[in-house]
């Protein structure tokens, strides 16, 4: 999911490293989750385009959080990191810190789409969570995790 991800996201300026412990595996819906992968690379991108190295980093791996097994991921860019005043409102369907875009394609930067389709995909269809920790100057931490049983 990762490799296709970084593919479809078109992004080639961005260096990127991960930590994936060999045979991790989880189960999900794959386009969707293909889709808060390539949704993030994409934001982190737009954060850092006045810097060098842009650097993305990936860190997966098993946990217990809320009495059940999880696989946890933790996404870092080393970007400008996101003012705490906004923190609150970026996985609001809708808003964004970009400009809004002059075509109608929804999936376009700006429309305030992606953040929300990365909640969507993990906490309803998936059951888990996402939250983001930031430092200004310092980047931005996107952590998330699913339940390894789903329920149902």
């Amino acid at each position: 999911i990762w490799e296709d991800a970084k593919e479809s996201s078109g992004i080639k300026e961005c260096e990127y490293e991960t930590n994936i412990p060999d045979g991790f595996s989880v189960y999900v819906l794959y386009g969707p989750f293909e889709r808060i992968f390539e949704n993030l690379i994409i934001n982190a991108n737009d954060a850092m385009k006045n810097q060098s190295p842009r650097l993305i980093q990936l860190n997966c791996s098993y946990k217990e959080i809320e009495d059940q097994q999880v696989a946890y991921f933790e996404f870092k860019d080393n970007g400008p990191g996101i003012p705490k005043e906004i923190e609150h409102k970026i996985f609001e369907q809708g808003f964004s810190t970009k400009p809004k875009p002059d075509d109608a394609n929804l999936w376009a930067t700006g429309y305030g789409q992606g953040l929300y389709v990365c909640k969507t995909s993990v906490e309803d269809m998936h059951h888990g969570k996402i939250w983001v920790e930031s430092e200004l100057g310092k980047g931005a931490i996107f952590k998330f995790w699913i339940p390894m049983r789903q329920e149902g």
